[in-house]
Order: structure tokens, then sequence, then C-alpha cells
């Protein structure tokens, strides 16, 4: 066989060797070697792996983004309607709180730890089980008492070290974790370069991107959500009404002040009725529902949330008092009043509001009080 000259084989040159060498001697090289490592997990890192996850998912920072700024423009209602003395204050500020927690959970990833507490409490020998990894060039397995399941490298999409994990992600939303500290730093390494071998190392560029987009699902929540927060307090607090009382007495007067959330003009009957009086007329036969000296009624208008009235009774005997408060919607209201709440009062809600056969939907509140 005569000796062939290099220039003569296409591609090739003197001294060179022929073109597709490098391709073999890249197929010569030695895989990684095999790894096989175990470790049991223990609660906490179940938590603070499952809190990780949560945290790093663009869905949930969203999700949080938007309960945190929703809670956080509740809030603010809530110190706006204290400064108008609105006795709904109080049970805003309280749902604004809730949802600051809840938003809280949702942002940092530990919503799902009840939940988590729970299934362990239940299944300690499947969620704390032994986990047994075996990785290779062909790809992964792992074993527990729960699962046994076999890999290949290309069911994943990525693969992410943190600190005590390693995150392998199939582009599924499901994300695999393996703990890192039941291998020594000989097994890390070989499995970081099975996991290089396949392509899967997020790259640098990429964990910015993802790192952005987390962030901006989070900002955009906290941005948009306040509106649809702000919208939805005002549309199921339109209808409600609320009413408090409080009474003083002086040299035989009675003042009767209120807060309340109603609009500025609405009409307020306001009436103080003698109790004892009305008793002991009624015990002895005349007619003390009925008896006009015992009951005095006057009417006021709602102003910045607030209302007041003094009754003057000077032959009032000393004895047990009832003040109560009463709103309906009568033709005297304004006609705001009454497109707000209806004309019988049918979009009026609250805790004292009553219905009444003749006026509708009616907002009543009491106080008691001794005269002496």
């Amino acid at each position: 066989m005569f000796p062939v000259d290099p220039s003569d084989i296409p591609g090739g040159e003197p001294g060179r060797a022929p073109v597709g060498s490098d391709r073999a001697a890249e197929s010569n090289v030695a895989p990684p070697p095999a790894v096989r490592f175990q470790y049991r997990p223990t609660l906490r890192e179940q938590v603070r792996f499952n809190a990780l996850v949560a945290r790093r998912s663009i869905f949930m920072q969203g999700m949080g983004g938007s309960v945190l700024g929703g809670a956080l423009t509740i809030l603010a209602l809530a110190a706006i309607a204290a400064g108008r003395s609105d006795p709904t204050a109080g049970w805003t500020a309280i749902q604004g709180l809730i949802g600051v927690a809840l938003g809280l959970s949702f942002v940092t990833g530990y919503f799902s730890t009840p939940f988590l507490w729970v299934m362990v409490r239940r299944r300690r020998d499947i969620m704390l089980a032994d986990v047994d990894v075996g990785a290779d060039a062909d790809g992964l397995r792992v074993t527990s008492n729960a699962t046994s399941a076999a890999f290949g490298w290309s069911f994943f999409r990525r693969a992410r070290e943190l600190q005590d994990f390693f995150l392998l992600e199939p582009g599924t939303g499901h994300v695999m974790g393996l703990w890192k500290r039941g291998a020594d730093e000989t097994q890390l390494a070989a499995f970081r370069a099975l996991l290089a071998q396949a392509g899967l190392v997020e790259t640098a560029s990429r964990a910015r991107r993802r790192t952005l987009r987390t962030a901006a699902a989070l900002v955009l929540g906290v941005i948009v959500a306040p509106a649809f927060a702000f919208v939805a307090w005002t549309s199921a607090s339109a209808g409600t009404a609320t009413m408090s009382l409080s009474v003083s007495t002086e040299t035989r007067a009675v003042t009767v002040r209120g807060t309340s959330n109603l609009p500025d003009g609405a009409s307020i009957a306001v009436q103080i009725l003698h109790v004892d009086a009305l008793e002991s007329a009624e015990a002895a036969g005349a007619g003390g529902s009925q008896d006009a000296r015992w009951i005095l009624v006057e009417y006021v208008d709602v102003s910045g949330g607030h209302f007041t009235t003094t009754f003057s009774v000077p032959s009032w005997p000393a004895g047990r008092v009832e003040a109560g408060a009463y709103f309906w919607i009568s033709r005297d209201q304004p006609a705001a009043v009454t497109q707000r709440y209806g004309s019988r009062g049918e979009s009026m809600t609250g805790p004292d509001v009553v219905m009444t056969r003749d006026r509708g939907r009616m907002l009543e509140v009491f106080a008691d009080f001794d005269l002496r």
C-alpha cells in the first residue's frame, strides 16, 4: 500500500491530523466518575427547602406582592377611618394585619409550613426517610422507602447549586431537591462535573434574568394590587352602616354623642327613655309605654362622622335610662343617602342593621346608663 500524503486528504495539511480527529479525541475523554451518596432530611431542612422553592417562583412572588400590597392599602384605609373615628377602623386594621402576614408568608415562601408540618406528623416515615442518590454519565437515580426513580439527564432542563441543595428542574414547574450534606467534597465535585457534562448548569446571565423576572413579579404585585384592594374595599364598605353611642349626664341634662360612618347629612333619630319610670307606670296600669313624659326624641344630622344632642330632663327621677339611635331611609333623608342604601335600605349592611316591617332595614344602637 502506497503512503498517503496528508495534502491529498480533503481538509488535510502536512503536519496536521485529518478533520474529525478532534471529535474522536473528545469522545475518548473519560466521563466524570459515578457518584453515590445518602442523606436523611430533617423537618427544618424540609421547611427551608419548600420555602426556598416558593421564593424562587415568579407566580408566588407575584401573588405575595399582590396580597402584601393590598394588605398595606387596607391598613392605610384603616388609618384614615380611625382618623374619622369610624367604628370599623379596628376591624379593618385587623384585616390589614392578617393580609400583611399572609403576603409575607407568600413572599418568603413559608406559607406552606403548616401543611408540611401536618404531612410530617401523619407520615414521618415517608417525609423524612433516608434518600439514596446515584448518578453517572447516563443519568440520575433516587431511591427511598417512598419512591424509586431513574432519570436520564435529558429529562432535566437546568440545574442550580445553592448553599445546601442542588435543584434540578425538568421545566414543568416541579423542582427536585438533593441535599448536599450527604456527599463529601470529592463526590460534590464529581456531581458538578456530571451536571456540566449534561449541559444543565445554569449560566450567570440566565440566573440574573430569572432573578429580575421574580423581582419584577413582586414589584408589579405590590404596585397593581392596591388599586384592586381599594376598589374592593370601597365596594364592600359602601353599604356598611355602623354607629356607636356614648352618654354623659350633668345637672339633669343628658348628652348623647355618636360616631358613624354614615354620609354627612344623614338624619338620625336619637331617643332616651326612662326605663324605671315606664315600668312603674306600666305596673300601675297607667299605660307607661305611651307616656310621653318618659320618652324623648331628637333628630340630628351626621357631620364629619359625628352627631350630638342634649336632652333637658329636670323632672326625671333617678333611675335606669336607655339611649338609642336609629337610622332608616325616610323621605327626609338626602338623595345621596337614599341612593347609597336604597329606598328601603336594601343595600344597607352591618352588625347592627335589622329588618323592620314598616321601615325596611334600620340601623339601631343602644347605650344604658343610670341617671342620678
